[in-house]
């Protein structure tokens, strides 16, 4: 199980603060004579500071965690963002790829007061959608900040998890501060999807695609291949492409190695706290999952 988010400041924390002062401050007068007025002026001042502090954490200017951290292969920004009270931890991750020298962002979205509500639609989709009690062995390619592996973790006790993501450093992240911790069924791998499916002799009931995606891979359907070998005969693989401007070219590669391919369209995901707007995405999927007139097929 997650660790639970425990908020960093409480009402009592900011009480047994003005309590230490006021302490402090009859030790001051007792040896020092210091005048009672300017006591109760003090500790006025401090109690009227810790007042406007815990309103600004209320409205969320600024957030409760504000950090930009650096791996060896990303940058990554953090932030706690206040929506209506309720705390929603951000992460994202400028990934570069030496040897293109393309960029790529990595995304996260941690509801931190009900850490089983996701709050990224496609994860949401997933997990109500997607993974059943027939559902054993999955692979997640991308664990980013482990949102969606910790969820099941949490909620799917029989699903045995191989993780695989290609930066080290956003684990150690996501263990930071996104509360992953390491269980019997979680394995977490560092290194290339691509040379995790080449190697990997498993079969999986469940692949789930949630890394970039580079050309060469949507060029050839060499790669849809690799996937296919490593799923059992009824296995499902999920794809959540960014490629919009090529879609049918990467529906039709996709259709190439899988007999069906449907497509789930989604606008507003409500990432970073719903500040994304109506942007849409997209999830290419290879059986019909009963998600309605939402799901079209696509060959």
């Amino acid at each position: 199980m997650r660790k639970k988010y425990k908020r960093r400041k409480s009402v009592l924390f900011y009480i047994m603060i003005v309590v230490m002062l006021v302490i402090f401050n009859s030790i001051l007068w007792r040896i020092f004579d210091v005048k009672l007025l300017k006591q109760i002026a003090g500790v006025g001042l401090v109690a009227v500071v810790v007042v406007i502090l815990k309103i600004l954490e209320r409205r969320g200017r600024g957030g409760m965690l504000y950090r930009i951290l650096d791996s060896e292969k990303s940058r990554i920004m953090l932030r706690d963002i206040n929506i209506e009270g309720n705390i929603l931890r951000y992460m994202k991750a400028e990934y570069h790829i030496r040897e293109t020298g393309e960029t790529y962002l990595v995304k996260g979205l941690l509801d931190l007061d009900n850490m089983d509500n996701l709050k990224m639609w496609y994860m949401d989709f997933i997990a109500k959608r997607i993974i059943t009690e027939g559902i054993k062995d999955i692979l997640i390619l991308g664990g980013g900040a482990y949102i969606l592996p910790g969820w099941i973790a949490d909620n799917c006790g029989w699903i045995n998890q191989d993780v695989v993501e290609n930066d080290e450093g956003i684990t150690e992240i996501a263990k930071d501060h996104f509360y992953l911790e390491e269980e019997n069924r979680m394995n977490i791998y560092h290194g290339d999807g691509k040379r995790y499916l080449e190697k990997s002799e498993k079969k999986y009931d469940l692949i789930i695609q949630d890394t970039y995606m580079g050309e060469e891979e949507y060029d050839s359907s060499e790669y849809f291949e690799l996937v296919r070998k490593n799923l059992k005969e009824s296995g499902i693989y999920v794809l959540k492409t960014g490629a919009r401007e090529k879609l049918e070219y990467v529906c039709d590669k996709f259709g190439e190695v899988f007999k069906e391919v449907y497509m789930v369209r989604y606008g507003h995901d409500r990432e970073s706290g719903g500040t994304n707007g109506n942007r849409e995405g997209l999830i290419l999927v290879n059986r019909d999952t009963g998600y309605g007139e939402n799901m079209e097929r696509k060959n």
